[in-house]
């Protein structure tokens, strides 16, 4: 008996074309010079001393000043890439984080509403745009697709389909050698478990009523007493995070960093977005757009999709660095609230 030969779909194609075009925009946008260099050369210092620099020894004017380099594991990635390819492999590895943060969270909205092509059109004319401005090559970069593992885990767990947990600490140690946003990983977890609590000390989810869509379920979160399992494991995240060379100084770092009127006031990326540039036009309307959908839908959002999506837009009206996150959140939530309001217009009578 011959087995089936897998037939390219429409969905493939969709599909397809998603992940082509996530890679495209990487692939073509010029390395802007920004601190990338920089990044560069104190990736070459850390491997050729064979220690993390603590002091700077770049600069003329602070010359032997010491700073915090935490972003040191994706200073030596850099480098090495660039040593084994120079920059069209830089930039080639960019397109490939990229593709892959953003293919994760396709999955996400697909496992959330279970229509393919209707979370492809989104995340490609709404999110893709709105996050542009962060797709720059840096550490913060190999961050997302950390953020979205985060996310995905998070969210299989609350639906009762996976029960991945285990994966958050070890994903930490990697995230907090690489970019301080790895708070945002132990502030999911805290938002994930504080919606349980909200809902009567539990969120994750059983499996409930399913609706048959063009790509199968969709997934609805019901209450269920599992927040022990999640307090264990992100206590263990927690912990995760003091495997750096600096250990619980890595927090006293993020907190000056975050408390530095030099940095929130002088650099630009820390400023509020604006309707005065064209990203901040984008920002408003993906906001509005959000807010819209989710009032319009058939049913209420849950608690903890609540939580995290006006705790992201808090992050993201505070500086302009932060709306890529948001969009993280909130697009499998936009995705959601669309997917219940357009069998209404499609039903609707002329």
């Amino acid at each position: 008996m011959r087995a089936k030969t897998p037939r390219l779909t429409l969905d493939h194609v969709y599909i397809l074309v998603a992940l082509v075009l996530l890679a495209l925009r990487p692939l073509l946008t010029p390395i802007p010079p920004n601190d990338f260099w920089w990044h560069m050369a104190t990736g070459r210092l850390t491997i050729a001393t064979g220690q993390i620099p603590t002091f700077d020894s770049f600069s003329f004017t602070r010359t032997g000043v010491g700073f915090y380099n935490q972003g040191w594991l994706a200073q030596v990635l850099m480098y090495v890439l660039h040593q084994a390819g120079g920059l069209p492999l830089v930039i080639i590895t960019q397109a490939a984080v990229i593709t892959l943060a953003y293919g994760l969270l396709l999955r996400l909205c697909t496992l959330r509403t279970g229509r393919l092509r209707m979370s492809v059109a989104l995340l490609l004319l709404t999110t893709m745009p709105l996050s542009f401005d962060n797709w720059t090559v840096r550490p913060q970069s190999y961050a997302f697709p950390l953020f979205v593992a985060y996310l995905y885990v998070l969210t299989q767990y609350r639906l009762g389909v996976a029960r991945r947990l285990w994966l958050l600490p070890i994903l930490m140690v990697l995230w907090v050698n690489i970019h301080g946003s790895f708070v945002l990983g132990l502030a999911l977890i805290g938002i994930v478990w504080a919606g349980g609590v909200i809902e009567g000390w539990g969120v994750f989810g059983r499996l409930s009523s399913s609706t048959n869509t063009e790509n199968g379920p969709q997934h609805e979160l019901q209450p269920a007493v599992q927040l022990r399992p999640l307090v264990v494991w992100g206590g263990l995240t927690a912990l995760a995070t003091l495997l750096n060379p600096r250990g619980v100084g890595v927090l006293v770092y993020v907190r000056d960093l975050l408390s530095s009127s030099q940095v929130t006031t002088l650099v630009q990326e820390w400023a509020p977005p604006t309707i005065r540039d064209t990203s901040g036009v984008i920002f408003f309307c993906f906001m509005l757009a959000c807010l819209l959908a989710i009032a319009y839908a058939r049913r209420k959002p849950q608690i903890t999709d609540l939580l995290m999506l006006l705790a992201f837009l808090w992050l993201a009206l505070g500086a302009v660095r932060n709306i890529v996150w948001f969009g993280f959140v909130a697009t499998p939530i936009l995705c959601l609230a669309v997917s219940q309001i357009l069998p209404e217009l499609r039903t609707r009578p002329a």
